[in-house]
């Protein structure tokens, strides 16, 4: 079925092994529409790799900024999502194109739009939980920016909590992801994250980094 409907345009993120799968650009044979299409192959990924895929496909949006699920389908050897696909680059590579005055006015406006989309997603009692630069798209000039937010594997809802284990993205987490408090877990963590990655961008580095995972 994957390959009777979709056509693999390239590879996207590393070209090594990927934990949860592998993701590709591809293109619908039908409608020649572009899409973001993420495979797990259950031979070789755990069964975390998989829920993360299933969880990520129920969330579906509308907003424009928010991807939509396109298809999922899975069975006993693969399980394939396929979703909305977006153009920009991630936040830092287009923080990094910036001159020095440019980045204050920029940083402004990007923030005005990244909390319409936060906002989205608090109306509906959904947390991100993986803020970070790679989860962020930015589009557009300086003046007329679009902001798309990708990669909702680690999402969940506030109001339909189920146990899962501990995943957090290194660096940008909150302190009840990183201890696994998901009962307190709201938009405030989301917001964490964002500002530890407004850090990043001004001093070049993550705050408080250091070499040894777990120190950090």
């Amino acid at each position: 079925m994957l390959a009777e409907n979709y056509r693999i345009i390239q590879q996207l993120g590393a070209k090594r092994p990927r934990r949860f799968g592998e993701i590709y650009l591809a293109e619908s044979i039908h409608t020649s529409q572009k899409v973001i299409l993420k495979v797990v192959n259950k031979l070789k990924c755990d069964s975390i790799a998989v829920e993360r895929l299933r969880n990520e496909s129920s969330f579906s949006f509308t907003s424009e900024g928010l991807p939509s699920t396109l298809d999922f389908s899975e069975d006993a050897s693969i399980a394939y999502l396929v979703r909305e696909s977006f153009d920009g680059e991630t936040i830092d590579n287009y923080w990094n194109k910036l001159r020095r005055k440019e980045q204050l006015p920029f940083l402004i406006l990007f923030l005005k739009k990244l909390d319409d989309l936060l906002s989205e997603l608090n109306t509906q009692k959904i947390v991100h939980c993986d803020i970070k630069p790679g989860n962020i798209l930015v589009s557009g000039s300086s003046n007329e920016i679009k902001i798309s937010l990708i990669d909702f594997g680690l999402a969940l809802k506030t109001d339909a909590l189920e146990e899962r284990k501990m995943l957090f993205p290194l660096g940008y987490a909150a302190p009840e992801l990183v201890l696994n408090h998901l009962e307190i877990v709201d938009h405030r963590t989301d917001y964490f994250a964002v500002g530890v990655l407004i850090w990043r961008l001004f001093a070049g580095k993550m705050p408080l980094i250091h070499p040894n995972p777990s120190v950090f």
